[in-house]
């Protein structure tokens, strides 16, 4: 028979087996042999003719196991497993603030400070203008995307 290995087992697709997941997570036996047992779990499920049905009911127990133990690792276990049915892989979008508005609002704040709220005002307007909310506080600002 000429079918490649991949085609005859969906679970072919995980990145790793059961077995190679233990090195990868810290912590204590159990918590280790629960990861590992949710992981086999899985893949014989992807075994079992591609059943996705029971393969995203592990992954909702393991999801419930991250969020129990607030392990990063059972988090990137969740993320590789999810990632075989193509779920789990956004990345989050970037939050970062530009330089210049940022120098901006260090402007808006020393003239504040400098009581010429003229100015103030005209820079929070530039800041708005650039898509950017800016919200003060005791030590100083808060700067934000504005929603499109």
């Amino acid at each position: 028979e000429n079918t490649p290995q991949s085609a005859k087992s969906p679970a072919a697709t995980t990145p790793q087996s059961a077995s190679q997941t233990a090195p990868l997570i810290k912590g204590s036996t159990e918590l280790v042999s629960e990861y590992v047992s949710l992981e086999k779990e899985f893949t014989d499920y992807m075994d079992d003719d591609f059943n996705s049905a029971g393969a995203l009911g592990v992954l909702f127990n393991l999801a419930t196991v991250a969020n129990r133990d607030r392990s990063p690792q059972a988090a990137n276990l969740l993320k590789k497993l999810g990632g075989v049915l193509g779920l789990l892989q956004a990345e989050k979008k970037s939050t970062e603030i530009p330089a210049e508005i940022t120098a901006l609002a260090e402007q808006r704040l020393a003239a504040k400070k400098n009581k010429d709220f003229t100015l103030a005002d005209q820079l929070r307007a530039e800041i708005t203008a650039q898509g950017y909310a800016i919200k003060d506080t005791a030590r100083g600002f808060i700067l934000s995307k504005l929603p499109k």
